[in-house]
């Protein structure tokens, strides 16, 4: 009788046991596929925003309008700081050129509030305006051409110089232009283009030099035939430096006249002191109060 509850009990254990490593053997693989089973595809998992780089600092790579010009070079555009083909274009303006380069560098520049300003100094053109970051950059002119239009209402003379401006790493456009009335005062020259900042256009609002005229012969009163004649000659070259060349300080007359008996007239020449050394070519009728000039001008 034990022998028979032995074997029962053996029997049941045996049930048991294999139920229990059945069981091990149905969830085992479960396991190993939950382990082996590949990451959730990304479209199912929550969407994370890609990490974004540091916003570039705008102030620093923008540019003036079509100015070719980055603003950030505000801290790098010194003196020294030109380029060697602008040091080439420098070295080599042609007449207009030269003029125009004269012309630039000779004023303050400002708009018509008043709050923004334009300077051109002999390396490097700042742009200025009150509560802005300066903007900066060296310069040299790269071409220069002039062009006059009669108004067709008889008012005056529209004058204009072009100027292609070499920036280090592009060239841009500047027009210089003014009014000259068929009667009144000149008008102030203006500069305009697209590659300035804070505004479309400027007017020269202020001239850097005074003028005097310098006799290197003694013989000028002469020539003019009388002190009078002299001193109104002076203010004459006076004038046209100041509204045309602003950087000249001395208009000198070195002692040479052309004299012309048939046609009763005196030809000689003043030479400014600008950059350009700008000749201004004089004709006076002997016998008169009466000059003319190759720029215009006359008495």
């Amino acid at each position: 009788m034990r022998k028979k509850i032995t074997a029962a009990f053996a029997a049941i254990v045996a049930v048991v046991l294999a139920a229990v490593v059945a069981k091990a053997l149905a969830t085992a693989p479960a396991a190993s596929d939950a382990a082996d089973e590949p990451d959730a595809p990304a479209a199912l998992e929550q969407p994370v925003a890609p990490a974004e780089d540091p916003a570039p600092d705008q102030a620093a790579d923008r540019i003036p309008d079509e100015a070719g010009t980055e603003e950030g070079q505000g801290d790098e555009a010194r003196e020294g700081a030109l380029t060697e083909r602008q040091e080439e274009l420098r070295a080599s303006y042609s007449e207009i050129e030269a003029e125009a380069a004269a012309l630039l560098e000779a004023n303050v520049w400002a708009d018509e509030t008043g709050t923004a300003t334009l300077s051109f100094g002999e390396e490097v053109a700042a742009e200025r305006k009150d509560g802005m970051a300066d903007v900066e950059w060296p310069w040299a002119v790269s071409l220069a051409e002039r062009s006059e239009q009669a108004r067709a209402d008889g008012s005056g003379t529209e004058e204009e110089i072009l100027v292609v401006v070499d920036l280090g790493q592009e060239e841009r456009t500047v027009t210089l232009s003014r009014f000259h009335p068929a009667s009144g005062a000149e008008q102030p020259w203006t500069v305009s283009s697209g590659a300035f900042r804070y505004a479309s256009s400027y007017t020269a609002a202020s001239s850097s030099a005074s003028l005097s005229v310098v006799d290197a012969a003694g013989e000028l009163a002469t020539v003019c035939e009388g002190e009078e004649n002299t001193a109104r000659l002076g203010q004459l070259i006076a004038a046209i430096a100041a509204a045309e060349y602003p950087t000249a300080t001395k208009a000198v007359w070195q002692g040479q006249a052309e004299y012309d008996y048939k046609a009763r007239t005196v030809a000689f020449e003043f030479e400014l002191d600008n950059r350009a050394r700008t000749r201004i070519r004089v004709l006076h009728p002997l016998g008169t109060a009466s000059f003319e000039t190759d720029k215009g001008a006359a008495l």
